[in-house]
């Protein structure tokens, strides 16, 4: 098991993805990149700590589903949602399902550092 806590980004879009992991990488923080939720729950070791920076909108099984998903496996990691899509209905869902935050696009990379760091 790993002891360092990793930020595990998971989004359809290659600049987000690669936006964000080198911002983190460049605070020290440990990152992993996924293109959409199956492969996250394909690489993801239960038991690692960190949190979940996480689209909504994706190919595939969405950001919300995944989040479903996860209680269901009992993998309890904090996610934070970023979406283009600023849908209230979808945020009250996710947030009384645990998430600890619904961030719209385009992202406020000093707020979000603060989070994650907060949350780490």
């Amino acid at each position: 098991m790993i002891s360092q806590p990793c930020v595990f980004i998971v989004d359809d879009d290659d600049a987000v993805r690669d936006g964000l992991s080198m911002v983190l990488e460049t605070i020290g923080l440990a990152c992993q990149v996924f293109e959409n939720a199956e492969r996250f729950l394909e690489g993801y070791v239960p038991g690692t700590p960190g949190c979940l920076v996480l689209d909504i909108i994706m190919p595939g099984m969405r950001g919300d589903e995944l989040q479903v998903e996860l209680i269901r496996r009992n993998i309890l990691l904090p996610i934070i949602f970023v979406t283009s899509h600023n849908d209230t209905i979808t945020a009250d869902r996710t947030l009384k399902a645990g998430a600890v935050d619904y961030m719209i696009k385009p992202l406020q990379k000093q707020l979000l550092i603060e989070r994650i760091q907060a949350l780490l």
